[in-house]
Protein backbone atom coordinates (compact mmCIF):
# COMPACT_ATOMS: atom_id res chain seq x y z
CA UNK A 1 0.00 0.00 0.00
CA UNK A 2 1.44 3.70 -0.95
CA UNK A 3 1.83 5.89 1.54
CA UNK A 4 -1.09 8.02 0.01
CA UNK A 5 -3.33 5.41 0.38
CA UNK A 6 -2.28 4.89 4.33
CA UNK A 7 -2.97 8.56 4.56
CA UNK A 8 -6.37 8.17 3.60
CA UNK A 9 -6.96 5.21 5.28
CA UNK A 10 -5.65 6.63 8.61
CA UNK A 11 -7.80 9.97 7.99
CA UNK A 12 -10.67 7.58 6.94
CA UNK A 13 -10.13 5.53 10.37
CA UNK A 14 -9.98 9.06 12.88
CA UNK A 15 -12.81 10.55 10.80
CA UNK A 16 -15.18 7.67 11.48
CA UNK A 17 -14.99 7.77 15.27
CA UNK A 18 -17.19 9.79 17.57
CA UNK A 19 -16.01 12.13 20.16
CA UNK A 20 -17.46 10.80 22.83
CA UNK A 21 -19.64 7.27 22.98
CA UNK A 22 -19.28 3.72 22.47
CA UNK A 23 -16.33 3.18 19.68
CA UNK A 24 -12.81 3.86 20.44
CA UNK A 25 -9.28 2.63 19.59
CA UNK A 26 -6.31 1.32 21.71
CA UNK A 27 -3.48 3.69 22.51
CA UNK A 28 -1.51 1.20 20.57
CA UNK A 29 -3.37 2.24 17.66
CA UNK A 30 -3.36 5.83 18.22
CA UNK A 31 0.30 5.30 18.48
CA UNK A 32 0.16 2.86 15.18
CA UNK A 33 -0.97 5.84 13.19
CA UNK A 34 1.26 7.65 10.54
CA UNK A 35 2.85 10.98 11.31
CA UNK A 36 1.02 12.51 8.09
CA UNK A 37 -2.57 12.26 10.35
CA UNK A 38 -1.30 14.91 12.40
CA UNK A 39 -1.89 17.61 9.69
CA UNK A 40 -5.46 16.13 8.72
CA UNK A 41 -7.13 17.47 12.23
CA UNK A 42 -9.24 14.15 12.54
CA UNK A 43 -10.55 13.58 15.74
CA UNK A 44 -10.32 10.02 17.87
CA UNK A 45 -11.40 8.89 21.05
CA UNK A 46 -8.99 6.56 23.18
CA UNK A 47 -9.60 4.78 26.09
CA UNK A 48 -6.86 3.64 28.56
CA UNK A 49 -5.27 4.10 31.82
CA UNK A 50 -3.48 6.91 33.38
CA UNK A 51 -0.22 6.09 34.46
CA UNK A 52 1.44 9.88 34.55
CA UNK A 53 0.29 13.50 34.92
CA UNK A 54 3.29 16.18 34.29
CA UNK A 55 4.02 18.85 36.70
CA UNK A 56 6.18 20.77 34.64
CA UNK A 57 2.64 21.41 31.22
CA UNK A 58 -0.55 21.37 33.01
CA UNK A 59 -3.30 18.88 31.80
CA UNK A 60 -0.45 16.90 30.28
CA UNK A 61 -0.91 13.34 30.82
CA UNK A 62 0.19 9.88 29.99
CA UNK A 63 -2.88 7.32 28.72
CA UNK A 64 -1.64 3.50 28.87
CA UNK A 65 -3.73 0.08 27.78
CA UNK A 66 -5.92 -0.55 30.86
CA UNK A 67 -4.71 -4.17 30.57
CA UNK A 68 -1.05 -3.68 29.79
CA UNK A 69 0.59 -0.45 31.62
CA UNK A 70 3.51 -1.53 31.45
CA UNK A 71 3.47 -0.77 27.87
CA UNK A 72 4.01 2.47 25.46
CA UNK A 73 1.23 4.80 26.31
CA UNK A 74 0.16 8.03 24.96
CA UNK A 75 0.65 11.79 25.62
CA UNK A 76 -2.85 13.70 25.84
CA UNK A 77 -2.88 17.25 26.31
CA UNK A 78 -6.21 18.67 27.03
CA UNK A 79 -7.04 22.04 27.27
CA UNK A 80 -9.48 21.50 29.69
CA UNK A 81 -9.62 21.61 33.82
CA UNK A 82 -8.92 17.49 35.18
CA UNK A 83 -8.73 18.50 38.32
CA UNK A 84 -10.38 15.36 39.42
CA UNK A 85 -7.63 12.95 37.26
CA UNK A 86 -5.46 11.33 39.38
CA UNK A 87 -3.48 7.95 38.42
CA UNK A 88 -4.82 4.98 38.24
CA UNK A 89 -8.11 6.42 36.48
CA UNK A 90 -9.50 4.77 33.67
CA UNK A 91 -10.51 7.17 30.74
CA UNK A 92 -12.24 8.02 27.89
CA UNK A 93 -10.79 10.87 25.55
CA UNK A 94 -11.28 12.78 22.52
CA UNK A 95 -10.11 15.30 20.75
CA UNK A 96 -7.33 15.75 17.58
CA UNK A 97 -4.27 14.07 16.64
CA UNK A 98 -1.22 15.43 16.87
CA UNK A 99 2.32 14.63 17.02
CA UNK A 100 4.66 15.48 19.76
CA UNK A 101 8.18 14.46 20.83
CA UNK A 102 8.61 12.20 17.49
CA UNK A 103 5.20 10.04 17.95
CA UNK A 104 1.25 10.26 18.00
CA UNK A 105 -0.21 12.47 20.88
CA UNK A 106 -4.41 13.67 21.57
CA UNK A 107 -4.61 17.19 21.72
CA UNK A 108 -8.03 16.26 23.99
CA UNK A 109 -11.48 18.45 23.73
CA UNK A 110 -13.14 16.14 26.45
CA UNK A 111 -11.37 13.98 29.15
CA UNK A 112 -14.36 11.63 31.05
CA UNK A 113 -13.58 9.76 33.89
CA UNK A 114 -15.25 6.31 33.92
CA UNK A 115 -13.60 5.06 37.32
CA UNK A 116 -10.36 4.60 39.32
CA UNK A 117 -8.19 1.87 39.74
CA UNK A 118 -5.06 0.65 41.49
CA UNK A 119 -1.98 3.15 40.63
CA UNK A 120 0.33 1.32 38.57
CA UNK A 121 3.53 -0.18 40.12
CA UNK A 122 6.28 0.37 37.29
CA UNK A 123 9.44 -1.79 37.76
CA UNK A 124 13.14 -1.04 37.62
CA UNK A 125 14.40 -1.23 33.99
CA UNK A 126 17.71 -2.05 32.73
CA UNK A 127 20.14 0.79 32.18
CA UNK A 128 20.54 -0.30 28.44
CA UNK A 129 17.42 -0.62 27.37
CA UNK A 130 16.58 2.70 28.85
CA UNK A 131 19.68 4.43 27.10
CA UNK A 132 18.63 3.05 23.32
CA UNK A 133 15.16 4.59 23.89
CA UNK A 134 13.34 1.21 23.94
CA UNK A 135 11.25 2.32 27.17
CA UNK A 136 10.42 6.25 25.57
CA UNK A 137 6.65 6.25 26.31
CA UNK A 138 6.46 4.27 29.11
CA UNK A 139 6.34 4.57 32.80
CA UNK A 140 9.13 3.32 34.72
CA UNK A 141 11.93 3.20 37.33
CA UNK A 142 15.48 3.94 37.76
CA UNK A 143 18.13 3.15 39.94
CA UNK A 144 20.97 4.75 40.98
CA UNK A 145 23.42 7.45 42.46
CA UNK A 146 22.50 11.20 42.84
CA UNK A 147 25.74 12.68 40.84
CA UNK A 148 24.59 16.20 39.79
CA UNK A 149 21.64 18.92 40.85
CA UNK A 150 20.88 21.96 38.76
CA UNK A 151 18.16 24.47 38.81
CA UNK A 152 16.18 24.44 35.40
CA UNK A 153 12.98 26.27 34.09
CA UNK A 154 10.40 24.69 32.41
CA UNK A 155 6.85 25.74 30.82
CA UNK A 156 7.23 28.77 33.19
CA UNK A 157 7.43 26.11 36.08
CA UNK A 158 10.85 26.11 38.68
CA UNK A 159 11.88 22.50 38.20
CA UNK A 160 15.49 20.85 38.67
CA UNK A 161 17.58 18.80 36.63
CA UNK A 162 19.04 15.98 38.33
CA UNK A 163 22.11 13.64 37.07
CA UNK A 164 21.48 9.82 37.84
CA UNK A 165 24.54 8.09 37.65
CA UNK A 166 23.46 4.28 36.41
CA UNK A 167 26.62 1.76 35.72
CA UNK A 168 28.70 4.32 33.84
CA UNK A 169 25.82 6.32 32.56
CA UNK A 170 24.34 9.21 33.36
CA UNK A 171 20.66 9.35 32.83
CA UNK A 172 18.67 12.68 33.16
CA UNK A 173 15.68 13.10 35.64
CA UNK A 174 13.71 16.01 35.41
CA UNK A 175 11.84 17.19 38.96
CA UNK A 176 8.58 19.46 38.86
CA UNK A 177 9.93 21.63 41.95
CA UNK A 178 13.27 22.66 43.47
CA UNK A 179 15.62 20.53 45.88
CA UNK A 180 18.84 21.20 48.00
CA UNK A 181 21.40 19.89 46.66
CA UNK A 182 22.08 18.31 50.76
CA UNK A 183 19.39 16.16 49.96
CA UNK A 184 19.77 13.98 47.38
CA UNK A 185 23.56 14.76 46.13
CA UNK A 186 25.38 11.52 46.28
CA UNK A 187 22.37 9.32 47.61
CA UNK A 188 21.23 5.80 45.95
CA UNK A 189 17.59 6.78 44.99
CA UNK A 190 14.80 4.27 42.92
CA UNK A 191 13.28 7.09 40.42
CA UNK A 192 9.75 6.44 38.83
CA UNK A 193 8.39 8.74 35.70
CA UNK A 194 7.87 8.96 32.50
CA UNK A 195 10.21 8.22 29.89
CA UNK A 196 10.38 10.41 26.53
CA UNK A 197 12.68 10.85 23.42
CA UNK A 198 15.09 14.26 23.16
CA UNK A 199 15.76 15.08 20.27
CA UNK A 200 18.54 17.86 18.89
CA UNK A 201 18.49 18.47 15.00
CA UNK A 202 15.61 16.34 13.88
CA UNK A 203 17.30 13.21 15.63
CA UNK A 204 16.62 11.08 19.04
CA UNK A 205 20.02 11.83 21.17
CA UNK A 206 19.23 10.63 24.61
CA UNK A 207 16.19 9.86 26.86
CA UNK A 208 14.75 12.18 29.90
CA UNK A 209 12.90 10.95 32.83
CA UNK A 210 9.84 13.37 34.06
CA UNK A 211 9.28 12.56 37.48
CA UNK A 212 5.21 13.29 39.06
CA UNK A 213 5.55 14.00 42.45
CA UNK A 214 8.10 13.57 45.71
CA UNK A 215 6.82 10.15 46.12
CA UNK A 216 7.95 8.66 43.51
CA UNK A 217 11.53 9.31 44.65
CA UNK A 218 12.86 6.50 47.17
CA UNK A 219 16.28 6.44 49.21
CA UNK A 220 17.86 3.57 48.87
CA UNK A 221 20.59 4.02 52.41
CA UNK A 222 18.98 0.79 53.76
CA UNK A 223 19.38 -1.51 51.09
CA UNK A 224 22.77 -0.48 50.50
CA UNK A 225 23.53 -1.01 53.98
CA UNK A 226 21.96 -4.07 54.25
CA UNK A 227 24.11 -5.43 51.29
CA UNK A 228 27.05 -4.26 53.28
CA UNK A 229 25.99 -5.58 56.35
CA UNK A 230 25.38 -8.71 54.54
CA UNK A 231 28.87 -8.76 52.79
CA UNK A 232 30.22 -7.53 56.15
CA UNK A 233 28.43 -10.86 58.17
CA UNK A 234 30.35 -13.56 55.65
CA UNK A 235 33.58 -11.75 56.99
CA UNK A 236 32.39 -11.85 60.71
CA UNK A 237 31.41 -15.24 60.58
CA UNK A 238 35.01 -16.60 60.53
CA UNK A 239 36.23 -14.08 63.02
CA UNK A 240 33.15 -14.93 65.44
CA UNK A 241 34.38 -18.52 65.18
CA UNK A 242 37.49 -17.70 66.33
CA UNK A 243 36.56 -15.29 68.82
CA UNK A 244 34.14 -17.67 70.31
CA UNK A 245 36.55 -20.36 71.30
CA UNK A 246 38.24 -17.23 73.73
CA UNK A 247 34.99 -15.96 74.98
CA UNK A 248 34.22 -19.52 76.01
CA UNK A 249 37.87 -19.76 77.69
CA UNK A 250 37.38 -16.26 79.23
CA UNK A 251 33.99 -17.40 80.79
CA UNK A 252 35.62 -20.12 82.16
CA UNK A 253 38.00 -17.82 83.78
CA UNK A 254 35.57 -15.49 85.48
CA UNK A 255 33.48 -18.26 86.26
CA UNK A 256 36.90 -19.55 88.33
CA UNK A 257 37.72 -16.25 89.64
CA UNK A 258 34.79 -15.62 90.80
CA UNK A 259 34.24 -18.70 92.55
CA UNK A 260 37.70 -18.03 94.04
CA UNK A 261 36.58 -14.78 95.33
CA UNK A 262 33.24 -15.94 97.02
CA UNK A 263 35.62 -18.57 98.88
CA UNK A 264 38.39 -15.46 100.23
CA UNK A 265 35.30 -13.48 101.06
CA UNK A 266 33.61 -16.16 102.87
CA UNK A 267 37.35 -17.18 104.80
CA UNK A 268 37.65 -13.79 105.52
CA UNK A 269 34.50 -13.13 107.26
CA UNK A 270 35.48 -16.49 109.38
CA UNK A 271 38.90 -14.74 110.18
CA UNK A 272 36.89 -11.35 111.37
CA UNK A 273 34.49 -13.38 113.37
CA UNK A 274 37.32 -15.37 114.72
CA UNK A 275 38.85 -12.09 116.22
CA UNK A 276 36.48 -10.74 117.01
CA UNK A 277 35.17 -13.62 119.67
CA UNK A 278 38.67 -14.72 120.46
CA UNK A 279 41.66 -12.34 120.65
CA UNK A 280 39.59 -9.20 121.05
CA UNK A 281 37.37 -10.77 124.01
CA UNK A 282 40.81 -11.85 125.77
CA UNK A 283 42.21 -9.23 125.46
CA UNK A 284 39.35 -7.06 127.42
CA UNK A 285 39.95 -9.92 130.36
CA UNK A 286 43.55 -9.01 130.03
CA UNK A 287 42.76 -5.55 130.71
CA UNK A 288 39.87 -5.97 133.18
CA UNK A 289 42.25 -8.28 135.03
CA UNK A 290 44.78 -5.16 134.91
CA UNK A 291 42.72 -2.50 136.55
CA UNK A 292 41.64 -5.18 139.11
CA UNK A 293 45.62 -5.17 140.24
CA UNK A 294 45.24 -1.68 140.49
CA UNK A 295 43.20 -1.62 142.59
CA UNK A 296 43.92 -4.15 145.50
CA UNK A 297 45.31 -2.04 148.24
CA UNK A 298 49.20 -1.99 149.15
CA UNK A 299 49.76 -2.50 145.60
CA UNK A 300 53.54 -0.79 145.14
CA UNK A 301 54.21 2.23 143.14
CA UNK A 302 55.82 0.11 140.54
CA UNK A 303 53.38 -2.45 139.99
CA UNK A 304 50.34 0.36 139.15
CA UNK A 305 52.88 2.35 136.56
CA UNK A 306 53.49 -1.53 134.70
CA UNK A 307 50.04 -1.94 134.99
CA UNK A 308 48.94 1.52 133.43
CA UNK A 309 51.38 0.71 130.48
CA UNK A 310 50.10 -2.70 130.49
CA UNK A 311 46.59 -1.41 129.95
CA UNK A 312 47.58 1.18 127.44
CA UNK A 313 49.28 -1.61 125.67
CA UNK A 314 46.01 -3.87 125.81
CA UNK A 315 43.80 -1.05 124.74
CA UNK A 316 45.82 -0.18 121.52
CA UNK A 317 45.90 -4.20 121.15
CA UNK A 318 42.20 -3.78 121.03
CA UNK A 319 42.44 -0.95 118.66
CA UNK A 320 44.46 -2.78 116.17
CA UNK A 321 41.90 -6.27 116.47
CA UNK A 322 39.25 -3.89 115.76
CA UNK A 323 40.89 -2.08 113.12
CA UNK A 324 41.78 -5.63 111.48
CA UNK A 325 38.26 -6.93 111.85
CA UNK A 326 36.95 -3.64 110.31
CA UNK A 327 39.62 -4.50 107.20
CA UNK A 328 38.22 -8.24 107.14
CA UNK A 329 34.61 -7.52 107.27
CA UNK A 330 34.69 -4.63 104.35
CA UNK A 331 36.48 -6.06 101.89
CA UNK A 332 34.80 -8.64 102.49
CA UNK A 333 31.39 -7.29 101.69
CA UNK A 334 30.88 -6.96 97.95
CA UNK A 335 27.12 -6.61 97.85
CA UNK A 336 27.29 -3.51 99.83
CA UNK A 337 28.22 0.04 97.65
CA UNK A 338 31.19 1.92 98.41
CA UNK A 339 29.09 4.78 100.08
CA UNK A 340 27.42 1.66 102.16
CA UNK A 341 31.19 0.18 103.24
CA UNK A 342 32.07 4.22 104.62
CA UNK A 343 28.96 4.29 106.25
CA UNK A 344 29.81 0.50 107.91
CA UNK A 345 33.33 1.87 108.76
CA UNK A 346 32.51 4.78 110.34
CA UNK A 347 29.87 2.98 112.63
CA UNK A 348 32.52 0.81 113.64
CA UNK A 349 35.04 3.23 113.92
CA UNK A 350 32.37 4.91 116.33
CA UNK A 351 31.85 1.63 118.66
CA UNK A 352 36.13 2.42 119.64
CA UNK A 353 34.66 5.64 120.99
CA UNK A 354 35.81 7.81 118.38
CA UNK A 355 32.96 10.05 117.46
CA UNK A 356 32.53 10.00 113.71
CA UNK A 357 30.20 11.41 111.02
CA UNK A 358 29.92 10.71 107.21
CA UNK A 359 28.78 13.63 104.32
CA UNK A 360 28.82 11.69 101.60
CA UNK A 361 27.63 13.60 97.89
CA UNK A 362 28.06 12.51 94.60
CA UNK A 363 29.60 9.22 95.03
CA UNK A 364 28.70 6.74 92.22
CA UNK A 365 27.22 3.11 93.18
CA UNK A 366 28.94 1.82 90.00
CA UNK A 367 32.58 1.52 91.15
CA UNK A 368 34.62 -1.48 90.18
CA UNK A 369 34.76 -4.03 92.94
CA UNK A 370 39.09 -3.84 92.64
CA UNK A 371 38.60 -0.17 93.03
CA UNK A 372 36.10 -0.29 95.98
CA UNK A 373 38.18 -2.54 97.88
CA UNK A 374 41.44 -0.36 97.56
CA UNK A 375 39.34 2.96 98.52
CA UNK A 376 38.43 1.18 101.11
CA UNK A 377 41.68 -0.01 102.77
CA UNK A 378 42.92 3.72 101.93
CA UNK A 379 40.51 5.23 104.27
CA UNK A 380 40.91 2.56 106.99
CA UNK A 381 44.60 2.97 107.00
CA UNK A 382 43.80 7.07 107.08
CA UNK A 383 41.31 6.53 109.82
CA UNK A 384 43.79 4.32 111.71
CA UNK A 385 46.28 6.57 111.52
CA UNK A 386 44.72 9.52 112.98
CA UNK A 387 43.44 7.90 115.90
CA UNK A 388 46.42 5.60 117.23
CA UNK A 389 48.79 8.29 116.04
CA UNK A 390 47.28 11.80 116.15
CA UNK A 391 44.99 10.91 118.68
CA UNK A 392 41.94 11.94 117.07
CA UNK A 393 38.77 12.27 118.98
CA UNK A 394 36.00 12.70 116.04
CA UNK A 395 36.45 11.84 112.25
CA UNK A 396 34.59 12.72 109.19
CA UNK A 397 34.32 10.76 105.57
CA UNK A 398 33.26 13.65 103.15
CA UNK A 399 32.57 12.92 99.27
CA UNK A 400 31.95 16.00 96.87
CA UNK A 401 31.37 15.81 92.92
CA UNK A 402 34.46 16.69 91.41
CA UNK A 403 34.65 19.21 88.37
CA UNK A 404 34.22 17.69 84.97
CA UNK A 405 33.62 13.97 86.28
CA UNK A 406 33.88 12.45 89.10
CA UNK A 407 34.85 12.72 92.91
CA UNK A 408 36.90 13.35 96.02
CA UNK A 409 36.72 11.56 99.12
CA UNK A 410 38.45 12.90 102.28
CA UNK A 411 39.19 11.77 105.95
CA UNK A 412 39.24 14.33 108.45
CA UNK A 413 40.25 14.48 111.83
CA UNK A 414 40.89 16.76 114.70
CA UNK A 415 43.92 15.09 116.11
CA UNK A 416 47.97 16.00 116.11
CA UNK A 417 48.67 17.14 112.52
CA UNK A 418 50.15 14.41 110.16
CA UNK A 419 53.61 15.09 108.73
CA UNK A 420 53.71 12.82 105.86
CA UNK A 421 57.40 14.08 104.89
CA UNK A 422 58.77 12.59 108.30
CA UNK A 423 56.37 8.73 108.28
CA UNK A 424 58.27 5.99 108.89
CA UNK A 425 58.59 3.90 105.79
CA UNK A 426 58.71 -0.06 104.72
CA UNK A 427 62.80 0.07 105.80
CA UNK A 428 61.51 0.61 109.65
CA UNK A 429 58.72 -1.86 109.14
CA UNK A 430 55.99 0.44 108.97
CA UNK A 431 54.14 -0.15 105.42
CA UNK A 432 51.10 1.78 106.04
CA UNK A 433 51.97 4.94 103.39
CA UNK A 434 53.62 2.40 101.14
CA UNK A 435 50.06 0.47 100.94
CA UNK A 436 47.93 3.32 100.75
CA UNK A 437 50.36 4.70 97.77
CA UNK A 438 50.66 1.79 95.76
CA UNK A 439 46.45 1.54 96.27
CA UNK A 440 46.24 4.91 94.38
CA UNK A 441 48.70 4.06 91.66
CA UNK A 442 47.08 1.14 90.57
CA UNK A 443 43.56 2.29 90.27
CA UNK A 444 44.81 5.88 88.91
CA UNK A 445 43.71 7.99 91.80
CA UNK A 446 45.42 10.96 93.65
CA UNK A 447 46.23 10.85 96.79
CA UNK A 448 47.38 13.40 99.18
CA UNK A 449 47.38 14.75 102.53
CA UNK A 450 46.65 18.41 104.22
CA UNK A 451 45.29 20.65 106.75
CA UNK A 452 41.90 22.73 106.73
CA UNK A 453 41.27 24.89 109.70
CA UNK A 454 41.97 22.30 112.66
CA UNK A 455 41.19 19.23 110.66
CA UNK A 456 43.93 17.44 108.97
CA UNK A 457 42.49 15.00 106.47
CA UNK A 458 44.12 12.65 103.79
CA UNK A 459 42.48 13.40 100.07
CA UNK A 460 41.29 10.51 97.67
CA UNK A 461 40.37 12.06 94.26
CA UNK A 462 39.27 9.96 91.10
CA UNK A 463 38.79 11.62 87.63
CA UNK A 464 35.94 9.37 86.95
CA UNK A 465 32.90 8.73 88.80
CA UNK A 466 30.78 6.29 86.75
CA UNK A 467 27.57 7.16 85.76
CA UNK A 468 25.56 8.64 88.24
CA UNK A 469 24.33 12.02 88.24
CA UNK A 470 24.43 15.05 91.47
CA UNK A 471 24.01 18.46 92.20
CA UNK A 472 27.57 19.82 93.44
CA UNK A 473 28.10 21.32 96.56
CA UNK A 474 29.74 24.97 97.40
CA UNK A 475 33.51 24.77 97.33
CA UNK A 476 33.43 25.02 101.11
CA UNK A 477 30.65 24.05 102.08
CA UNK A 478 31.92 20.38 103.41
CA UNK A 479 34.77 23.08 105.35
CA UNK A 480 32.15 24.80 107.13
CA UNK A 481 30.03 21.82 107.89
CA UNK A 482 33.09 20.37 109.65
CA UNK A 483 33.69 23.49 111.42
CA UNK A 484 30.50 23.96 112.63
CA UNK A 485 29.82 20.58 113.96
CA UNK A 486 30.39 19.74 117.49
CA UNK A 487 29.89 16.13 117.69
Amino acid sequence: MSIMKKIAFAVLLVASVPAVGGEYIWPSEVLALPHEVAATGGVVSVRGIVTFISGLEAGRFVVAAEDHPHLRGVEVVSSGPCEDLVCGAIVLVSGKAAERNGAMAIDAATVNILRVERKYAPSVAKQADYRRGLLDGRVIALEGTVREIRPQASCGVHATEMLLLMDGYTATVRLPWEVDDGDFLGEPVRISGFASAVFKDGKRVDSLLEVEKAEDIVFLRGRAAFRMLLAASVFLGGVLACVSASLLVLWIRVRREKREAEVVAAERRRMAADLHDTIEQHLAGANLLAASVMQLEGTPESVRDAMKKLMALLANAKLEVRSAVLNLRSVGGETQTLGESIVRMAESLAKTGVRTRHLLRGLPADIHEGKRQDILLILHEAATNAVKHGHAGSIVFTCDPRDGGGFVLRVLNDGTPFEIDRALGPETGHYGISGMRERALRNRLSLSWGERGRWSYVQIECASAGTSSFDRPAEDETAEECEDWNG
